[in-house]
């Protein structure tokens, strides 16, 4: 039996979107500088979680307190930055930042019931059907745990300017694989069935400002897969045995500011 291959929550759609992209980033240990949008979004999942972290505890969740702990993280980075090119400035991602952080404590907050934030999980082995382990790996630090009528749900936090399509619905294509992983990591730390639909709490940073939750069922079953038909696991699985990271120039995360391979990608176009 081979070695288990360790594969973040947080990266396995990626994995299954660009295994090019992917390999470049989680495998070579390839980086690009946090954009402003990119750095925008961080400091709200910031402000958001201190307040949801409050009511998880039983604690007096102050607004205020959340809009403070998102200015302080969005102006004190960590890590590479380069705000050049970004199509806002410091300011505005301040105001957009701190109305959406208002926004989500004072109306949307208050429609879960959260029993945890920030999740540390123990990490889980699953051997695929080609023999390969892959060993589950996250800490759901942008998730949170539900509760919905007596079960256990993901609650998980996007950010973005396309995190809310035009018909004002939250955007949950793509979401599926990280929130699958989430659940089964929760489940073997736990021993606790994580039951309910995960729930995409979508927050659109731009001037709009809106705030969209959309549910993902089942997400989980898609990763494990049945005895006839594979799971997204054994896909990965495939891709990590053979080493043969095949690049998807028609991902929309393909551009120069998501791609740490951009420059050196002779599979792009364009």
């Amino acid at each position: 039996m081979t070695d288990p291959i360790s594969i973040r929550a947080s990266s396995f759609g990626e994995l299954l979107d660009c295994a090019y992209r992917f390999e470049g980033t989680h495998i070579l240990g390839l980086r690009r500088p946090s954009s402003l949008p990119a750095h925008l979004g961080t400091s709200v999942h910031e402000g958001t979680r201190v307040f949801d972290q409050a009511r998880a505890d039983k604690r007096e969740a102050l607004t205020a307190e959340a809009v403070e702990a998102f200015v302080y993280t969005l102006h004190h980075p960590e890590g590479e930055t380069d705000f050049r090119g970004a199509s806002m400035s410091l300011r505005d991602a301040e105001s957009i930042g701190a109305l959406l952080t208002a926004n989500y404590c004072q109306t949307w907050s208050k429609r879960f019931e959260f029993r945890m934030v920030e999740m540390q999980f123990e990490p889980l082995d699953i051997t695929c059907t080609n023999g390969v382990t892959i060993r589950l790996t996250g800490k759901a630090d942008r998730a949170r745990l539900h509760v919905a009528s007596g079960k256990m749900g993901i609650s998980d936090v996007k950010t973005g300017a396309r995190a809310v399509d035009s018909e004002g619905l939250a955007v949950v294509k793509g979401h599926g694989p990280q929130a699958g992983v989430y659940e089964l990591l929760f489940e073997a730390s736990t021993g606790v069935a994580c039951d309910a639909p995960a729930n995409i709490i979508a927050m659109q940073t731009n001037k709009s400002g809106r705030i969209a939750v959309g549910e993902i069922p089942n997400a989980k079953a898609m990763m494990i897969g049945t005895e006839q038909e594979p799971g997204m696991l054994d896909f990965a699985a495939d891709t990590l045995k053979s080493g043969l990271f095949r690049p998807n120039s028609r991902s929309t995360l393909c551009s120069q500011k998501f791609c740490a391979r951009w420059e050196t990608c002779r599979y792009k176009e364009g």
